[in-house]
């Protein structure tokens, strides 16, 4: 239990912690209320970065976080832990608008986004219906950070994820380990408007690899010329900004568009479609949407 263990060195009265409760208000997306436990014990304590656990005591379990479950899934973890690592980079960090500050399971899929990009993963045969959040069920970021840490401390000796959604709650069970949490309690924003229709849409085939070859020369000349800012055009098989120019092998944009290069490298190869220079593009990947926001006069 590597995870925990780091959470109980912090202790050093109570070496025997197994496990956590993150204790504070619900009222923003980093401030929210998580438990973590094992077939151990179970302890109260406050959450900090770098793994702080401040006014410990022992208490039981309570089932505030799932009350009132509402269905449950099984989902392989190895698929379930590459889904997450494909939507987090788009939570929003912005505490004003909250609700982007965690990942949604909307219908059958897990949705995430910050206003500059939007990511969509199709989970299958499930449906995530929560009458109590017309939009989805919102985890919040911080939930999210230590699921996928156990995920990776277990893909190893697990093969499955067990999820059960409630009114105001959810839970993993993830080989011995369960974490809780309580929902964001807002309603998801309709991320839908933002995901255009493929309808008139020229399609070409869009590289990850070029993008992040593309970000790590712009790197380079910025700090050579000592200028800031990520933005270029993407034009044919070329990505452009004022005189500096990188030649691209297979992505091949039919439409001069500018973007933000930071975003876009960090959406897997798909299959690209783009209207025009003031729509989001659309990449298919699989499973997988990425919506991108365009740039204006780059």
């Amino acid at each position: 239990m590597k995870i925990l263990q780091k959470l109980a060195d912090t202790n050093k009265e109570q070496p025997e912690l197994k496990a956590v409760q993150v204790k504070a208000g619900t009222a923003s997306a980093t401030d929210t209320e998580i438990r973590i436990s094992t077939k151990t014990s179970l302890f109260d304590g406050f959450y900090r970065e770098g793994f702080q656990v401040e006014d410990s005591v022992y208490t039981e379990p309570n089932s505030r976080f799932t009350n009132n479950p509402i269905r449950s899934f099984e989902f392989n973890l190895a698929t379930f832990l590459k889904d997450l690592e494909f939507v987090t980079p788009s939570i929003s960090n912005n505490e004003v608008r909250y609700s982007l500050c965690g990942v949604a399971l909307h219908g059958k899929y897990m949705v995430t986004t910050n206003g500059h990009t939007l990511k969509r993963a199709y989970m299958g045969n499930v449906d995530f219906e929560n009458t109590e959040y017309e939009r989805g069920s919102i985890v919040p970021a911080k939930a999210i950070k230590f699921l996928i840490m156990i995920l990776k401390e277990c893909k190893k000796t697990v093969n499955s994820v067990h999820v059960t959604l409630c009114k105001r709650g959810i839970s993993f069970v993830i080989g011995d380990y369960l974490l809780e949490t309580l929902l964001i309690d807002r309603t998801y924003p309709e991320y839908h408007r933002v995901v255009p229709d493929l309808d008139g849409a020229q399609s070409f085939e869009y590289d990850q690899k070029e993008m992040k070859k593309v970000l790590k020369q712009l790197k380079a000349y910025n700090k050579a010329h000592n200028i800031i800012g990520p933005l270029m055009r993407l034009e044919n098989k070329q990505a452009i900004r004022d005189d500096f120019v990188v030649d691209l092998d297979i992505t091949n944009c039919p439409i001069p568009c500018g973007f933000n290069m930071k975003y876009l490298s960090d959406i897997p190869s798909g299959i690209a479609y783009i209207k025009d220079n003031i729509i989001p593009m659309r990449i298919e990947s699989g499973r997988y949407t990425s919506v991108i926001m365009p740039v204006r006069n780059v």
